[in-house]
């Protein structure tokens, strides 16, 4: 068997994507991610021929290939997030060389939890202003948020309120818990 070949280099940006690139005398990679839309893993392979690496069979769409390096970019949209991309590498015959990354989530709520007062005007929330990237800055203009499921401030008590990010066709919910508080007002007796 040929000596087993140095294992691949996988990039996971906060940005939600990821990259598997080969290292060294590599001659094939095989990839298995899970996209966004599943829950089952799809396995790509990419081979080297002569100094430019190509795909034997069409890649999955959000999924390029850069036939100079061998770097196999998974989009943000294409992979889940927080799910586990595994790269093998091979050296003709040899073993396997096998590194693992977990894809980040590109975007978060603000925060745990949010608060408000009972009798406050739900309506006035932008849902966009609930929603950060990865790093807590604004979301690009690119991605919307909406409500799915619009806060609701007539009672006090813990509940939950849903976000719908949608970035490049693909839709993604985030809960986010909040509470409201009983609205505390004076007491009026007899005018007093």
């Amino acid at each position: 068997k040929a000596t087993t070949p140095t294992a691949p280099a996988i990039q996971a940006p906060t940005d939600g994507s990821v990259t598997v690139t080969p290292q060294g005398e590599s001659d094939s990679v095989t990839i298995t991610y899970t996209p966004t839309t599943g829950n089952t893993n799809t396995t790509i392979s990419v081979k080297k021929s002569g100094t430019k690496w190509d795909n034997p069979e069409p890649l999955p769409s959000g999924v390029t290939l850069n036939k100079d390096t061998g770097a196999v970019t998974i989009s943000e949209p294409t992979v889940k997030d927080e799910s586990r991309v595994t790269a093998t590498a091979y050296n003709f015959n040899s073993e396997g060389a096998t590194s693992t990354e977990t894809a980040k989530m590109p975007y978060k709520t603000k925060s745990d939890r949010f608060y408000a007062v009972q009798g406050e005007n739900a309506n006035q929330l932008s849902a966009s202003d609930f929603i950060t990237n990865s790093n807590g800055a604004a979301v690009p203009s690119t991605v919307t948020v909406a409500w799915k499921t619009r806060p609701d401030f007539s009672s006090n008590g813990e509940k939950t309120a849903v976000l719908t990010v949608t970035s490049s066709g693909i839709t993604k919910d985030f809960n986010y818990p909040y509470t409201v508080y009983k609205k505390i007002e004076t007491v009026t007796n007899n005018g007093v």
